[in-house]
């Protein structure tokens, strides 16, 4: 992904660095830096342009405790998955969230919820190759993390497995 690119896959640098977090290119990909995050009360966030990217950066919110808003998931049920059915069940989870139907919105919070109950954590990714990625971000916070498949990576990034292994994390697949 270059800075310079017109995919709208490219407002993945914006909304990263509205929260502080600092995003550089290097040999061909992106690199995020921890900064000074800012953590904002709330966020709220349009994907109508690029809603692909909702599914990685729900979970990194959730797993980042903020509080946001995501507008603009109308598309979301006619991919791989039914994408917004998918994100509320895996999000509800680890974090409260709030679906309002009649603007294709989801509200992710963490007043009053415990981050990882203590029990092990089975997510679904309904075969879905956005979601085995987007959740390797909750592998800082439990290790390992728990899917129910994760070969449909194979579709769109084949070494995935291979380089969240290198950093040190794992999946563990549970049937």
């Amino acid at each position: 992904l270059s800075f310079e690119s017109m995919q709208a896959d490219r407002q993945i640098v914006d909304y990263l660095s509205s929260y502080g977090i600092r995003v550089q290119t290097m040999d061909n990909a992106l690199r995020a830096y921890r900064s000074q995050i800012a953590e904002p009360e709330y966020g709220a966030f349009d994907f109508g342009r690029c809603p692909d990217l909702s599914v990685a950066l729900a979970f990194t919110w959730a797993a980042a405790k903020v509080n946001v808003r995501l507008t603009g998931l109308n598309t979301l049920r006619d991919k791989e998955s039914d994408r917004r059915r998918l994100l509320e069940h895996n999000i509800s989870r680890i974090s409260s969230i709030s679906v309002d139907q009649s603007n294709w919105s989801v509200d992710i919070g963490h007043k009053n919820k415990a981050f990882f109950p203590p029990d092990k954590l089975i997510f679904q990714t309904a075969g879905d190759h956005r979601f085995v990625m987007a959740m390797s971000v909750l592998a800082e916070k439990s290790k390992p993390v728990y899917l129910n498949e994760i070969e449909s990576v194979e579709k769109s990034f084949p070494q995935f497995v291979d380089q969240f292994t290198k950093l040190g994390y794992s999946f563990k697949r549970h049937r």
